[in-house]
């Protein structure tokens, strides 16, 4: 998602300073307008000082372990600290797994929250601190993507070599949860608009209009990756056991509205949708990107 994001400001002519762990910086893309920071997440001097230098800050890296927290904590609190004062924008990610189980009807922003999902609950206090920037003259968004796909990655990888594997397409339980989708593309556009856009501030979802149950993607996996691959299931345990607690978020419902997105800052996701893309688009077209941990 980074760095698609990043083509996307390069793109609209925005030029960029990038922060890269310094053992990856050397395979780092070069393009006009495009620098690199080294740094790490709870580095708080690389990032002060790369923020210092520039006229916004956003933030989408994670490390999916039991550090997850701790980082991106060090990393917001960091970017807060040196944009403090200035009336700059510092746009952050969260995800819709910050609403717990959404239920048919789709989600908007609106608090409170009353059921966050457990592994999720400091995600919706680390979204409260960046909105509450606010009182320290920061423009404080935080972005919320439902299930991300597109370019042959995202965590549909995870779940197309699970399968391939297992000789089993999975789902947990009997599948039949929906997820809102956004296309990668359609999603840094998003990200894009919400830093120009000088008067957007706090939570904006963005999901598509596409809503799809995990029981269809396994489906559609196990066609599509076949031949000879069935759709079984698995139990929220085996499936964490397996895959680890992600897994655990995808036995949610989540259904979420981003009509703030579309009436506030003019968005207007317009890629091909999940299904289609695994069925026929980037993940039969190109070789998988496996997913970031």
């Amino acid at each position: 998602m980074g760095r698609v994001v990043l083509e996307k400001l390069l793109d609209s002519g925005i030029d960029v300073l990038a922060l890269a762990r310094p053992s990856s910086r050397s395979a780092m893309p070069t393009r006009p307008g495009l620098a690199w920071a080294q740094g790490t997440l709870d580095d708080a001097d690389a990032i002060g000082k790369a923020v210092r230098q520039t006229d916004a800050a956003m933030h989408m890296a994670a490390q999916h372990d039991f550090h997850m927290q701790k980082l991106d904590w060090a990393a917001i609190t960091a970017i807060g600290q040196a944009l403090e004062g200035t009336g700059k924008p510092f746009i952050a990610t969260s995800a819709t797994p910050v609403y717990g189980h959404t239920g048919d009807e789709p989600r908007d922003e609106h608090e409170p929250v009353e059921h966050p999902h457990p592994l999720r609950t400091f995600r919706l206090q680390h979204d409260r601190f960046v909105i509450g920037l606010r009182e320290r003259d920061v423009r404080g968004v935080v972005v919320r993507p439902p299930l991300v796909y597109g370019r042959s990655g995202g965590f549909l990888v995870t779940l197309i070599n699970q399968a391939i594997e297992d000789r089993t397409a999975r789902t947990i339980g009997n599948g039949t949860n929906r997820w809102s989708t956004v296309d990668v593309d359609d999603l840094a556009d998003l990200y894009v608009r919400a830093l120009l856009a000088e008067d957007a501030y706090g939570a904006f979802n963005a999901g598509s209009r596409d809503v799809v149950s995990m029981k269809v993607i396994a489906e559609t996996i196990a066609q599509s990756f076949g031949p000879k691959i069935p759709v079984g299931s698995w139990t929220e345990q085996e499936a964490c056991a397996r895959l680890g607690e992600l897994m655990a978020l995808m036995s949610l419902d989540q259904h979420v509205s981003s009509e703030r997105a579309r009436s506030e800052l003019g968005w207007n996701p317009r890629a091909t949708t999940l299904i289609e893309d695994l069925s026929h688009g980037s993940y039969r077209l190109a070789p998988l990107v496996p997913y970031s941990h």
